[in-house]
């Protein structure tokens, strides 16, 4: 059997096909063309950055533990904060008393001026070293030692009752200075002693200054020796 001329076409034509299909295994494209992601991908590994443009936060971060502060701007507070925890007051001379002798002070003021007022003799002794010594000029004499001077308030009481005027001593404007030792202090006050009659007005009998030596003891501050000086 013959072959048909139809027949041969189709075979040449598959044979060019086969042919003219691209063979990309042996084809050599240029190289701008070709995307290397291997090598168009940045590799920031091995690339060099200027030194101005890189973070360092070891470095950029302030290191104070190495930082030199000048010594005017470094705050103490151990020695720019006063220190009260001693509470010394500088007294007239400029040595310093604290502010619990200060206090103790008052306090037996007080205690002295409330017991000879209500007729406690011996509790204004008390007040006292037992060798202290009163001395006024509104009396003939001085008193010397707890005896003594437990029946000098006696009689001041006694004669405020049978007058049947009530006497109060009022002590103020005190200062305490530092005395000749530790254990000694040297005050000074205003007294004023106020009488009022049963039903009248009150009236001031005198105004005097106190001068005291006091002296610490076991019991806490002591008159030593009192100095009353009056005005006039």
């Amino acid at each position: 059997m013959a072959e048909s001329p139809r027949d041969d076409a189709k075979v040449t034509a598959g044979d060019t096909a086969a042919e003219e299909t691209v063979d990309n295994s042996a084809r050599t494209v240029p190289t701008t063309g070709i995307a290397h992601p291997a090598k168009d991908t940045v590799d920031n590994s091995a690339r060099k950055v200027p030194a101005k443009a890189i973070a360092h936060p070891a470095k950029d971060t302030v290191d104070n533990s190495a930082r030199k502060v000048p010594a005017k701007a470094i705050a103490h507070p151990a020695k720019d904060t006063v220190d009260n925890s001693a509470g010394n007051v500088p007294a007239a001379d400029g040595a310093e008393v604290s502010v619990a002798d200060i206090a103790a002070v008052h306090q037996l003021y007080g205690r002295q001026s409330h017991a000879i007022d209500s007729g406690r003799a011996v509790a204004w002794a008390a007040t006292f070293t037992p060798d202290g010594q009163f001395h006024s000029p509104s009396y003939p004499e001085p008193a010397t030692g707890a005896v003594e001077l437990t029946a000098f308030a006696g009689r001041f009481h006694a004669g405020c009752v049978e007058s049947g005027e009530q006497l109060r001593h009022v002590v103020s404007t005190v200062e305490v200075r530092t005395g000749q030792s530790q254990d000694t202090l040297h005050a000074r006050a205003y007294l004023q002693i106020v009488g009022t009659p049963a039903g009248g007005v009150p009236r001031l009998h005198r105004i005097t200054v106190l001068d005291d030596e006091l002296a610490r003891t076991t019991g806490g501050w002591r008159v030593r020796r009192r100095t009353v000086r009056r005005d006039g």
